[in-house]
């Protein structure tokens, strides 16, 4: 057995590592929500009314890695602030898009400091804002969940490797577990103990389990309270 890995490798591997791919997902939906939360705070304490001229509109369509087809529609437009024409566009939602037509003239409220911090769809901003908060709501429990999951993985690695009691135990079978790695299927071996536990290895490749027959050295809890643990998997 090589070197046995810290409190720290056993976290982010495989949760630890799940934890800190959502939490990047989370600082962006923090972000989504703060930027929208600001929005309407500029737009409603400082904001000010526009007309707006719908000089075209264009829709384009791509396809996602599923073959599924995504539709995008913004709107061009113009309005005037302290004499000066403002263009901009926006990606705006199907039912505004199918309403207007180039010439038309649209409302738009604008930060009086920044007119191109503006809405063209009423609540649209605050739609960002909540939408941001959620996100950041449910992949803030899921963070939680995946920490969580490894600590406790860490925890019990850690405390087998200095309480656990060495048995040989002949591996029984291999089950697929039905996760990919890195686009590589994960395997387990399994084992029953002499008293009739089962237990099993942590995910690995099939070609990194231990032969079925092989014998192996687990480490077991001398009170039987934990699972056994295979000693590679330290």
């Amino acid at each position: 057995m090589g070197k046995q890995r810290s409190f720290l490798g056993h976290f982010l591997v495989p949760w630890g590592w799940a934890a800190l791919g959502v939490a990047l997902v989370l600082a962006i939906f923090l972000a989504i929500a703060a930027f929208g939360t600001q929005t309407v705070t500029r737009l409603t304490e400082e904001g000010a009314d526009a007309t707006a001229l719908v000089t075209d509109k264009r829709r384009t369509q791509s396809r996602d890695s599923d073959g599924d087809t995504d539709t995008d529609y913004e709107l061009w437009f113009s309005f005037t602030v302290d004499g000066k024409t403002q263009d901009h566009r926006r990606e705006v939602s199907y039912s505004l898009y199918s309403k207007v037509s180039i010439g038309d003239s649209l409302p738009v409220r604008y930060w009086v400091q920044d007119p191109s911090v503006l809405e063209i769809e009423p609540g649209s901003a605050a739609f960002l804002a909540r939408l941001g908060q959620i996100g950041a709501g449910i992949a803030g429990v899921i963070v939680l969940i995946l920490a969580r999951l490894g600590y406790v993985r860490a925890a019990a690695a850690v405390w087998m490797a200095r309480h656990g009691v060495e048995r040989q135990v002949t591996v029984t079978g291999h089950v697929d577990t039905n996760v990919q790695i890195n686009n590589r299927p994960q395997f387990r071996a399994t084992w029953t103990e002499a008293n009739g536990r089962g237990g099993q290895t942590r995910l690995r490749r099939h070609e990194d389990l231990p032969a079925i027959g092989s014998q192996i050295t687990i480490l077991v809890d001398p009170e039987g309270r934990r699972d056994s643990l295979w000693k590679d998997d330290l």
